[in-house]
């Protein structure tokens, strides 16, 4: 089967184009993929998009794919200039397109991209359309915006992932790393967005790292330009918290699997099920979030707690909790063990369905 699959695969690393690169990875397993990686913004990206438009038109030409497979971008300008033509021509030369949603948001996009862009929806809908999603909270909100147009298409669940070989790579590294002293170790690990709880974060351990010197506190995530990241910046000056910029690979799963609790607690508006909190399961850690998204379908007493978002007391004080006697009880390869089958569980039956 050949398989078209669009996608932006640079620029800055997000939930999004890490799942593109997974997907791509996935699809490969069972089809002949032809990536075509759409522009992401720089200096360049007037060139790139007029390269990126001819070579896309001549892809779907030389190929004739079976199936097109478009991760959403899920803004009307990117709409307009990436995805409009991928849609358009996936209708012309595919059998099936399949559009993968990563973000919550999918009605505020069915709004801003116009008449136009729901006219273009209700033409393609005509054919075979498959919206892969994220959850059933999710599925509900796509396919109650379609039904106002009287569109109906097919949903696939996928909620979440991590690779086989970092899931190989922890299981000795989980191991291995086992608890050896009495300090407790609390990470953080987002683009750090305010709605991310990054700044409920850092005041906790501004309270929490002057009534107890026995935790280790970690934050990890590229800043945003443009916000003021002064308590941080302060924390970091007074060596309270290790700030990593960027960390991926086998230094992020050392990491993980080094940490006691992983904290993210995120209000963001578009937020539905951070792969960060995923990545924190696979790797054992006890979990503290919020009840945004579909978070509280993959957190309960046995692998972490929910807080009230933006409250800094109920932060400090489920962290207290835990470090008080709890985290050293819970059972972090059956953490481990858990998450691991239950994706294994969503990535087969993803692809059974889809190809």
């Amino acid at each position: 089967m050949k398989v078209i699959f669009s996608a932006v695969l640079d620029g800055m690393v997000t939930g999004q184009t890490v799942t593109s690169k997974f997907m791509i990875r996935c699809l490969s397993e069972r089809s002949a993929v032809t990536v075509n990686s759409q522009p992401a913004r720089g200096v360049l990206f007037p060139v790139q998009m007029v390269r990126y438009l001819v070579l896309t038109a001549f892809r779907f030409m030389l190929v004739r794919p079976s199936v097109s497979y478009i991760v959403l971008n899920r803004t009307r300008v990117s709409f307009y200039i990436r995805d409009l033509i991928v849609i358009i021509l996936s209708a012309v030369f595919a059998k099936k397109l399949i559009i993968h949603v990563v973000g919550n948001d999918f009605e505020k996009y069915w709004m801003d991209i116009g008449a136009f862009g729901r006219w273009i929806y209700s033409w393609i809908c005509k054919g075979e359309v498959v919206f892969v999603v994220l959850g059933e909270l999710m599925e509900e909100g796509i396919r109650s915006t379609l039904k106002k147009r009287n569109l109906y298409v097919d949903f696939v669940k996928f909620p979440a992932f991590v690779d086989d070989e970092s899931i190989q790579y922890i299981s000795s590294s989980c191991l291995r790393k086992l608890k050896d002293d009495s300090r407790i170790k609390i990470g953080f690990m987002s683009n750090l967005i305010p709605d991310k709880g990054v700044f409920e974060f850092c005041k906790t351990i501004e309270v929490l790292s002057k009534s107890n010197s026995n935790f280790d506190f970690w934050i990890a995530g590229k800043k945003i330009s443009g916000i003021d990241y002064l308590i941080l910046d302060e924390l970091i000056d007074k060596d309270r918290v290790a700030y990593y910029e960027f960390i991926s690979g086998k230094s992020k799963w050392d990491l993980l699997c080094e940490t006691d609790i992983f904290v993210l607690p995120t209000y963001y508006s578009t937020e539905y099920l951070p792969l960060s909190i995923i990545d924190a399961l696979v790797a054992g850690c006890m979990i503290v979030s919020c009840d945004t998204g579909d978070i509280g379908e993959y957190i309960s007493g046995d692998n972490g707690l929910l807080i009230e978002s933006r409250s800094v007391d109920a932060l400090k004080s489920i962290v207290e909790k835990l470090a008080a006697g709890d985290v050293y009880k819970y059972d972090r390869l059956m953490i481990r063990n858990n998450i691991i089958s239950r994706l294994d569980q969503f990535k087969q039956n993803a692809l059974d369905k889809l190809l």
